[in-house]
């Protein structure tokens, strides 16, 4: 009885996909706040640098393949990516808690029967998610030309061509880069 009670315990506090009435995280990041710098290497092998994106709108899009709603954001987020190409914009994918993720071959395929071509990090030790306190999947972090947070949002399914995110990104594009 005792060993069914711990592992209740240890399944409501790992990671996924969030549901009503479930806690989202300590509250520790915070819009205006700084975002948490980290530079940590993609599925190719590169190292995506938070510091060396200043001046660039960053978006952190915190997800596990076995989230349902987090997959179904992909496409928007393509189209996101199609609106702003070639403007001061970076998306990147966290496939965060790999351990309940898909595999490294799951997860490619998955880009490349669905056309994206967003960077992804393998948050392996859930490093990143610890870093931005990310508890549940999607997450979605937006980080200002200063390197500031200007928008998270938790358990939330966003639709990333919503004319309210497309204000928020024009917003911030459109804002003066800090000297």
């Amino acid at each position: 009885m005792r060993l069914v009670a711990i592992l209740l315990i240890l399944a409501a506090l790992l990671p996924g996909c969030g549901r009503e009435g479930e806690p989202v995280g300590s509250g520790s990041i915070t819009v205006g706040k700084k975002a948490p710098q980290f530079a940590y290497p993609d599925m190719d092998g590169r190292v995506f640098n938070l510091e060396g994106e200043r001046g660039r709108v960053v978006l952190l899009f915190f997800w596990r393949y076995r989230c349902k709603e987090c997959r179904q954001m992909f496409p928007s987020l393509k189209e996101l990516e199609a609106m702003y190409k070639g403007k001061p914009l970076t998306i990147i994918t966290i496939d965060e808690d790999t351990i309940h993720s898909g595999s490294i071959y799951t997860i490619t395929n998955f880009f490349r029967e669905g056309g994206y071509t967003f960077r992804i990090l393998r948050d392996d030790g859930a490093y990143l998610a610890g870093l931005y306190k990310v508890l549940w999947t999607p997450t979605v972090v937006v980080v200002d030309k200063a390197g500031t947070m200007a928008f998270i949002s938790m358990k939330e399914r966003l639709e990333f061509t919503s004319p309210r995110f497309i204000s928020l990104i024009d917003g911030l594009l459109s804002a003066e880069t800090p000297g």
